[in-house]
């Protein structure tokens, strides 16, 4: 397991207080701890997003639980003024480039357009309302690459979900958050369809993938949660079921979306 050797500096957006960090491995990544604002449930969403994105093919970065030593928090008045506790963090490998607010000028220059429905899809089934008019999770590579970062916030609420609100959450028709309405997903839906004028079901080939998922895969996406995050085997269970069910409902679901959307023949707006 990667251990946590120099504290850098910190990320001056987000509730977290991600610090830019070197690790074991001699590689940079952003930290994410247990703190003041940050529980274990933030930093689980963090690892089960990271791990469903890898399924979906959605371009993310490398990610690593890893191990903050006290020492080093008693060396940096950061994390100590933020009452960072030692112990399993998650680590994002740090990537290049630069977050940007989404407009028609942006999207222009994007290079891998064709991630979108990836992007838009992976929100609706987590239930992410942390991308939207968040322009700091719109990160764009030094090659211009849209890839997606920072899941603290999936689940529809965030760090405080919990088995309750999970199976309220469970809905026919699908419940679509309200963030996925916001203009920036517009914009890349509408810069995704004039690329591709022939493409009326984008999201086809990503049903067809998370459809054949048996519930093997589903709980290897759970396993190994450090036992310091405090998810209990209740609410651990209780995810693994909404997760399953929006499996088991993906066709409905991207048929909302398209509709939504309005992905189909001549379907610009």
């Amino acid at each position: 397991m990667l251990k946590v050797t120099t504290i850098e500096t910190p990320i001056k957006v987000g509730m977290n207080h991600p610090i830019k960090v070197h690790c074991s491995d001699s590689e940079q990544y952003i930290m994410k701890c247990i703190n003041e604002s940050t529980n274990g449930k933030a930093l689980f969403n963090e690892l089960i997003a990271a791990r469903f994105a890898k399924i979906l093919g959605l371009p993310t970065p490398e990610f690593a639980i890893g191990t903050l030593e006290p020492s080093l928090i008693d060396k940096n008045d950061s994390l100590s003024l933020h009452k960072f506790k030692p112990g399993k963090c998650f680590l994002s490998k740090l990537v290049n480039g630069t977050a940007f607010g989404i407009n028609p000028v942006i999207v222009k220059h994007i290079k891998n357009i064709e991630v979108v429905p990836s992007i838009i899809l992976f929100d609706a089934i987590l239930m992410n309302t942390d991308r939207a008019s968040n322009r700091g999770n719109w990160f764009f590579t030094r090659e211009q690459n849209l890839i997606a970062l920072d899941h603290t916030n999936i689940f529809r609420i965030a760090q405080i979900w919990d088995a309750i609100s999970l199976h309220q959450d469970e809905q026919i028709p699908p419940l679509i958050v309200e963030q996925l309405k916001d203009r920036s997903y517009s914009i890349l839906a509408n810069e995704y369809k004039a690329r591709n004028n022939n493409i009326h079901h984008p999201f086809s080939p990503l049903t067809r993938k998370l459809s054949k998922m048996d519930i093997t895969n589903i709980t290897h996406i759970f396993t190994g949660i450090p036992d310091e995050w405090g998810i209990s085997a209740k609410d651990l269970s209780a995810a693994k079921s909404f997760l399953t069910f929006q499996l088991g409902h993906i066709d409905d679901l991207a048929l909302e979306l398209e509709c939504m959307f309005k992905f189909q023949k001549g379907g610009l707006y």
